[in-house]
Order: structure tokens, then sequence, then C-alpha cells
């Protein structure tokens, strides 16, 4: 992040000298600095300040400022000709709210700016009649290439890939294809591999720039390409197509139809941006959270989108407490038995989560197939066992030494080892039966999870004393 650090104050009125910039230490600091130059309608010196950070940190700055002043710092990008770039970079739950009221003509700058799939993810942001607002301004061609991308789903190869990529037809000489690069402008700059196609625009392979340039002039691309080059279908999720460009470390990948025709090319700087949206959409879904649902959203947004999953929530915790509602008298006569039932429900569920992260990584990287999906389970239930042994042992010795009561630290040696068994096929089956039913492995699985720790190891753990005690006499 930007280093910045304030050399000079000012007062909350107009600034001295507006052509003055402002550096701070920290993202903190500046954000202090321009809510109060906003507020003093010092927009000269904001723009000095915007003017010297990237893109990227200016919408980082952005997620920390109301929406109100977000917008006025938008105006001023875009007269700085950073607008749009910034708003590229911007969490996707956040565009909606900074843009709305932006003027139409503006937005439509904002889309000539920049590449067609980043314009087309903003558009898809836009309510309806501001989208068609939109692109009444814009030219005829670029309204033909921004619908072709917003027609394929969110999710797939179609809708992350850029159509404007460089191509060669197979045909050329090594010395036309180094005159067609010198005149691609533009389209060089996301240029890291050549690709050749035929005459119906079908991709054939790859050649490299170094073997272009070593290669004799006279030479024909059809006989320097790489063929069988790794290649994806537009309508490939992105999951898949970010799991290809990892397994072959590739900066780039071709997109191709059904008749194989080169239609668009993805990078590598779109793959970490679905990564990152994959491991955002992970954390929230294991937490039972909407990605809608952010720092900033409004407290009643909020409460629509948690609400629903913590009722949920609270359905599946009476079960708890209605089992441990069982052994009331139980408790009642062995006060002690209170104080270590927390162990055993805790201990379930923080094991039960460790197996459930990784079953749900593995499902989510394709480790797990139909053909492994018993030793996978299998391990973790050798893992789950292995550590309840011993969290077990531990658990018992220091319950008999607390107490002074042997009975008492069998109870609990015996109940972890049966709860984080029971934590770890749990952990380790509800992610594949969520998927079974096609359901994403991720969402709300922490919820069944806990409840099942909780209700067997409270069932567990009651339920030994009320068998064992009154053997041994202690009740």
């Amino acid at each position: 992040m930007v280093s910045v650090k304030e050399k000079k104050r000012f007062s909350t009125g107009r600034a001295r000298n507006p052509e003055a910039f402002v550096e701070v230490t920290r993202p903190e600091q500046l954000v202090k600095i321009l809510h109060r130059l906003i507020r003093a309608g010092a927009d000269r010196r904001i723009s000095a300040i915007l003017a010297r950070l990237h893109p990227a940190d200016i919408a980082h700055i952005l997620t920390f400022l109301p929406i109100p002043e977000s917008r006025q710092l938008i105006r001023i990008l875009f007269r700085l000709r950073k607008a749009a770039a910034t708003i590229s970079e911007l969490p996707s739950g956040m565009v909606h709210e900074i843009l709305e009221g932006i003027e139409p003509d503006i937005m439509a700058e904002f889309v000539r700016r920049l590449p067609p799939d980043d314009a087309a993810d903003i558009l898809q942001e836009l309510p309806p009649d501001e989208l068609r607002a939109v692109l009444q301004i814009l030219h005829i061609d670029e309204v033909n290439e921004l619908k072709a991308l917003l027609a394929y789903s969110d999710d797939t190869a179609g809708a992350i890939m850029n159509p404007d990529f460089f191509a060669l037809d197979s045909q050329l000489t090594v010395d036309e294809a180094i005159q067609k690069i010198r005149d691609a402008g533009d389209l060089l700059e996301s240029v890291f591999y050549i690709y050749v196609v035929d005459e119906t625009n079908r991709l054939l392979g790859t050649v490299s720039m170094r073997e272009i340039l070593l290669a004799p002039g006279t030479r024909i691309l059809s006989d320097a390409l790489r063929t069988n080059p790794v290649m994806v279908r537009v309508d490939m999720s992105e999951d898949k197509v970010a799991e290809i460009i990892a397994k072959y470390d590739l900066l780039a990948v071709p997109v191709v139809d059904e008749r194989e025709q080169l239609i668009g090319v993805i990078t590598v700087d779109d793959v970490i941006d679905v990564i990152q949206d994959a491991a955002t959409e992970g954390l929230y879904r294991m937490a039972a959270l909407d990605e809608e649902d952010r720092v900033f959203s409004s407290p009643a947004r909020s409460v629509a989108l948690r609400l629903p999953w913590l009722s949920l929530n609270f359905l599946t915790a009476l079960l708890a407490a209605l089992t441990v509602g069982l052994f009331e008298d139980l408790i009642t006569e062995v006060v002690a038995l209170a104080a270590m039932m927390p162990i055993v429900a805790g201990m379930g569920g923080n094991s039960g989560t460790q197996t459930l992260t990784v079953m749900i990584r593995g499902l989510a990287l394709g480790e797990i197939r139909s053909l492994n999906v018993r030793k996978a389970v299998a391990k973790e239930f050798a893992v789950g066992l292995t550590n309840g042994i011993c969290i077990g042992l531990m658990g018992g010795i220091f319950a008999w030494l607390w107490k002074g009561e042997w009975w008492l630290g069998v109870l609990l040696g015996i109940a972890i080892v049966v709860n984080l068994c029971i934590a770890a096929l749990g952990g380790a089956t509800i992610p594949l039966i969520l998927r079974r039913f096609k359901l994403d492995p991720a969402l709300g699985s922490s919820i069944f999870l806990t409840t099942l720790t909780d209700v067997f190891g409270f069932f567990c753990f009651l339920g030994l004393a009320a068998w064992l005690l009154p053997l041994i006499g202690v009740i």
C-alpha cells in the first residue's frame, strides 16, 4: 500500500496551497486527510494527491470512505482519467453503490476506457434502466461486443475473457508476422503468447516471440507453431479455468467456441480475481453469510442477510439444549458434570472444523473424486480417532487431578474420543452430502457440524455418566 506522510497541517477551511501534495505514512492517515479536504471543497489538492496513487491503492482507500465522499472522488478521478481503472479494482458489492447517480455519459466513458471484460463486469452491477441509458450512448460496435459478453453466465469463461486478442494467420511468413506484430499497437499490451489460426479463425497452435525472431524470414508460421495448445471452452466454469491456468503455469489461456474458433483470451490477472472471489465465497459460506454482506453495508441489509441463518442456527441449538435437558436430574445430582460438558462439545467442534476445511478445499480444487472419497473419509476418521485418544488422555488426567475422581476422568476421556470421531465423520461427509444434492459444500456446513458435535458430545458424555455412575455407587 502507498506510503504517505503528512508534511503540512491545514485547517478544515480551504487549503492555502491547493497544489501541495500531502504525503502520509499509512492509508488511515490518507483517508482522514481526504475526508477533511472533501469537506473543505479542496478539489485541486485532492487531485494532486490522487494523481500520485495507483488505482488499486485508491480503490482500497475508497472502501474506508462514506459512499457520498467516494462518489465525489470518482468524479475527480474521472477528470484525471483514473476513474475507470479504480472502479475495476473495487469489490463488486461496492460498485453499484458508488456508481449510483453517476451520469450515463460519464458511465459510457468509463466503459470506453476499460477492457471489454472489465467493462462488462461493471455494467452488470447497473440497474436495467441505467444499463440501457449507457448502451444508448455507446457506438453500435461497442454495444454488440458488450452484449456478447453480458450474454454469458457469470461463472463461465466467456464472462471473464477479453474478446480483444492478437492472433496471426498460419500462412503468414515470419517477416509478415513481425510486421503484423509491429502494427498491432494496444493489442500487444496483454500478449503473452502468439496464437496462430487458420482461415476460419480456428486455433491451430501457439508460437513464442523468441521463435519468431530467430526463425528465417521466409518460414511459414504453420511450420513453426506448437500444436495441441491448452485451451478452454467458452462455457467452461471460471473455477475450472483457474484450475487449468494454475496446473500448467500459464500467463494466459485462449478461449474457443464449440468449433474451436478463437474468440477471446483469459489472462492470469482475471484468474486471480476469480480465485479471490472463490476464497471470499468459501469463507462467507462456511459462516453462513451472503457475499453481499459487507463491512459498511446498511444495518438493515446485514440483518436481512444474516437473520435467516441465525434462526436456523437457533433451531439447531435447541436440539443440543433438549439433549442436555434429558439429563437434568443427573446434572443436579453431580454438578461436576456441568463443568466438563463444554470441553467435550468444544473439542468436537474445533476438530470437526479442521476436517471440514480440509474437505471443502479438496472438493474445490478437484482433489477429491468419486474414486478416492472412501480413502479421504477413512483418513480423516483415523486422524480424528488418533487426536481423540491423545486429547482424551490429557482431558481424563486433568479431570481426575482437578476433581480427585477417577470416574470423571474416564467419562471425559471416553466422551472426547467418541466425539472427535463423530466430528471427523461429520466434517468429512457433510460437504459430500451437500455436493450430492448439488448444493455448495461450504453452504452452512459449519452449522450442521456444530449441531452434530454438540448433540452427540452431550449425549455421549451424559449418557455414559447415567450408565456408569449407578454401577459404581456414585449415585
